[in-house]
Order: structure tokens, then C-alpha cells, then sequence
């Protein structure tokens, strides 16, 4: 019974660790002039991307999936969000690309 207890004490610090690391995650976008700029943190990862916004596509799949998408580069962003927040982020994102044209 007590190697049990201890193996399951173990897997909730590992969860509550992972929880943690990945607390803050966030994705960023920053439309400005003929730019799109996309900020992705996982944990300590930060990736930063730039798109020309005239030739950015949104691409909004049924699922859960948003990703925009520019001279051969696609970059998902969106998937901490619920549905409702996602409808409301293509909504958004459609707007100000649509702006661009």
C-alpha cells in the first residue's frame, strides 16, 4: 500500500509541475501597418513569427484548430481557448485581415 501512495504522490507533483511550467502560456498577435506579428510562449519557449498581412489567410478549421498562414509559413495560435473564445478570435482576425485588402 505505501509504494502506491508514494508513486501517486509523485505523479501529482509531476502534474502540479507541469501545470505550473505552463501557467503563463500565451499566444499574441499584433496587427499593425502591413504586419502581422505572432508571439508563442510554451513554458520557457518563445517563438516570434512575422507574416506580411496583405497575403496572410486565416485558416479556421471545424475543430479547434486556427492557424495563419503566409508565403509557405503556418502558424497555429489559439489553443488555450475554448470554443466561444475561438469563434470570437476568427471573428476578430477575419476583421482586420479583411481590413488590410
Amino acid at each position: 500500500m505505501l509504494p502506491f501512495a508514494g508513486l501517486e504522490m509523485v505523479l501529482l507533483y509531476l502534474a502540479f509541475r507541469y501545470i505550473d511550467h505552463h501557467a503563463a502560456d500565451y499566444d499574441q498577435v499584433v496587427i499593425a501597418g502591413s504586419r502581422v506579428s505572432i508571439e508563442v510562449v510554451e513554458g520557457s519557449a518563445v517563438r516570434r513569427y512575422e507574416l506580411n498581412r496583405h497575403w496572410a489567410q486565416l485558416i479556421a478549421c471545424a475543430g479547434d484548430r486556427i492557424a495563419l498562414r503566409s508565403h509557405g509559413k503556418e502558424v497555429e495560435i489559439g489553443r488555450h481557448l475554448c470554443e466561444e473564445q475561438r469563434e470570437a478570435v476568427v471573428r476578430e482576425l477575419r476583421r482586420y485581415l479583411r481590413e488590410a485588402r
